[in-house]
């Protein structure tokens, strides 16, 4: 792969439920992005790894990374499951980290099968076709 010098990088940090506020930013961020391209026809927004060649984070920064470069997923679709994760997984009060596991486990189990995909899908893979060059 020739190098380069204009590598666009996505970065989101850890933070539990706040990490809320990251997908809010990335969705201004691509609105920005999408300001001048004409209108989608189906009105459905373009994905970050349509833009950014590179997404890392660490923590929950690490989860919506996840979905949005290995899942694909627009930041509407994340955010939808991010909510649904808070819900099950840092919301609960008095639950030990092994049952925290285990939901999140279950959480991410359903969003891969949502999206037809096996739940043993492996993280490290060669790049989908369908993000950043």
């Amino acid at each position: 792969m020739p190098s380069r010098s204009n590598l666009k990088l996505a970065s989101f940090d850890s933070g539990g439920i706040r990490g809320l506020s990251q997908l809010e930013i990335m969705n201004h961020i691509i609105h920005q992005l999408e300001w001048d391209k004409e209108s989608n026809e189906s009105g459905q927004h373009s994905r970050p790894c349509e833009y950014f060649d590179l997404i890392g984070g660490s923590g929950t920064g690490g989860l919506i990374s996840i979905l949005f470069a290995k899942l694909e997923m627009s930041v509407d679709e994340a955010s939808e499951h991010f909510c649904d994760i808070v819900e099950n997984v840092f919301q609960p009060k008095n639950i030990s980290a092994s049952q925290r596991t285990e939901a999140l486990r279950r959480c991410m189990e359903s969003i891969l099968l949502k999206k037809g995909l096996p739940i043993d899908l492996p993280l490290a893979a060669k790049k989908p076709e369908g993000c950043a060059r």
